[in-house]
């Protein structure tokens, strides 16, 4: 599984690297959503991880969820 090239976009990820502009990311977001079909959307929400920090910041526990319709789940095999 890759990451959609869409969400590697330089803007957005400068973006979502901060709390202090993840306003900027979730609208970034939005705009992609505005030209996807209804059933295409990006379903997108923030949240804080109550116990994990990010790889790079143990102090850090801000995370962005985003669900991409269509792209393959994992299964159990």
């Amino acid at each position: 599984m890759q990451i959609p090239e869409f969400l590697l976009d330089q803007q957005f990820l400068r973006a979502v690297s901060r709390y202090e502009t993840l306003e900027r990311a979730k609208a970034f977001l939005r705009q992609l959503n505005a030209k996807r079909d209804l059933a295409e959307q990006l379903i997108f929400f923030s949240y804080k991880s109550r116990h994990l920090g990010t790889p790079d910041n143990d102090a850090s526990y801000g995370r962005l969820l985003i669900i991409v319709p269509g792209m393959p789940s994992r299964t159990a095999g």
